[in-house]
């Protein structure tokens, strides 16, 4: 039977929550590295779109993460993976 391991890695991430306008700041998080845009849905829900350089496009759905990993690259992350891998990291000094 193989052991299980955890991924040893600091990373910065941003949530896009469903019903609140926090997609403006992700894309802003993303421009400058990564292609971003917004498509609204019908029924009001966002999505952040993307292009990740070395990831290829990625699409955000309210509820997941986009990860920037410490090679400088932004990845999607769906909410459920993000919460087996990563813990926030508290009391660390901005």
């Amino acid at each position: 039977m193989p052991d299980l391991y955890r991924l040893k890695t600091t990373v910065e991430a941003m949530q896009l929550i469903p019903g609140t306008d926090n997609y403006k700041d992700i894309c802003d998080w993303i421009h400058g590295v990564s292609r971003g845009f917004i498509q609204v849905n019908h029924d009001g829900d966002r999505k952040v779109y993307f292009e990740s350089p070395l990831a290829g496009d990625q699409t955000v759905i309210p509820g997941d993460w986009v990860i920037l990993h410490a090679d400088g690259v932004f990845r999607h992350c769906p909410s459920t993976k993000f919460a087996r891998i990563y813990e926030l990291l508290e009391g660390l000094d901005d």
